[in-house]
């Protein structure tokens, strides 16, 4: 399996074993004793996370913290990635008063990758421009510095489920995820040097990872945190979407089933989404608007349409050693959520979405 990974040939990954759809207690660590990672979906994580125990390569092991925060005014987007040969530190920043577009994105590629992360992968510090990130059961703190922006404050956990799963790949490879709901406890976000206090209460979410990844990544995700509607037009609830899945160009691809999401503090995972648009044009990778969907509706589903009103790339590669196109989008999505029995109506809720690749 591993001679394949390193090659480039198509490998898919059997993740019966994993049983992605139940949640189930966790396990004592992450990896076992023959180095391999531990697959499923938890209930909580009181386990040992033990990394440096799996049996896949050093270079091979990434971790990092990824949250956006939605305000009234601005959705803000925030990064500090350890991709062992490289880091990066991001602050994206929607002014949708406005209607602009602020993207800072710094890149520090082997020797001049100094981001530190704890030994309990808690806490990410970058010496190079001053940005930290410290999670806690209770929430997070964070200040990030990306040039003429900057963002600092401290957020607390929403008694929403969490979303805790464990990703394995073939022998020695994996990865352990989190995604939290949260609320803004205090803010500051600085635009060329212009101090800007967002409102107490705000929200948002993180996705924490930690684990031993592919050379070949390929993903599309979308993220978002707002209000929804009922179908009678009579309540509102919190909603919130974490959804990611694999692409065919990801070696290998593992059907995970990272579709989660919240109406309220209740998580539901759904059992399929699929990821449909179109590239418009190569040189620039804008796309058409994105429909989002469960296929069967008999149970749990989802029918979204995304549209695309922002993008950020980060297209980068050096000789063989890496190879990147990273692509988020910004803007609004509409459409219906439907979850134990009910259906929930989105209306303009802005969120992020991804349609990246990743080659090491």
């Amino acid at each position: 399996m591993l001679l394949s990974l390193f090659l480039g040939c198509a490998l898919e990954v059997d993740s019966t074993e994993d049983r992605y759809l139940e949640r189930r207690p966790g396990p004592e660590a992450l990896v076992d004793a023959d180095g391999n990672y531990v697959g499923g979906w938890w209930e909580s994580w009181e386990g040992d996370i033990n990394p440096e125990d799996a049996s896949g390569r050093e270079g091979a092991l990434q971790s990092w913290i990824h949250f956006i925060l939605e305000t009234d005014r601005y959705f803000i987007i925030a990064n500090l990635a350890d991709l062992n040969r490289a880091a990066n530190t991001a602050l994206l920043v929607v002014d949708k008063e406005e209607q602009d577009f602020q993207n800072v994105s710094l890149q520090y590629t082997f020797g001049d990758n100094v981001l530190a992360v704890d030994p309990d992968w808690s806490g990410y510090s970058n010496p190079a421009d001053g940005s930290s990130a410290t999670i806690s059961e209770d929430g997070m703190t964070f200040e990030i510095y990306a040039d003429e922006l900057s963002l600092v404050g401290e957020v607390a956990a929403r008694p929403d489920e969490p979303f805790i799963q464990t990703t394995r790949s073939v022998d020695g490879y994996g990865w352990l995820q989190w995604y939290v709901n949260y609320t803004l406890v205090q803010g500051t976000l600085t635009i060329d040097g212009e101090a800007i206090e967002l409102p107490p209460g705000a929200l948002g979410s993180y996705d924490r990872m930690v684990g031993h990844r592919s050379n070949t990544q390929a993903w599309n995700w979308i993220s978002a945190i707002g209000e929804a509607v009922s179908e009678d037009g009579l309540t509102t609830a919190t909603v919130s979407l974490q959804i990611a899945r694999d692409k065919d160009e990801a070696n290998p691809r593992i059907d995970a089933k990272k579709y989660a999401v919240w109406i309220d503090e209740t998580l539901t995972k759904l059992p399929e989404v699929v990821f449909d648009y179109e590239v418009l044009d190569e040189e620039t990778n804008e796309t058409s608007d994105w429909h989002i969907y469960t296929p069967d509706t008999d149970a749990d589903w989802i029918d979204l349409s995304f549209t695309p009103d922002f993008h950020r790339r980060d297209k980068t590669s050096w000789l063989w050693f890496y190879n990147t196109d990273f692509n988020q989008h910004y803007g609004e999505v509409n459409g219906e959520l439907h979850v134990g029995g009910e259906t929930w109506i989105l209306t303009d809720l802005f969120a992020v979405t991804e349609d990246s690749l990743l080659q090491f």
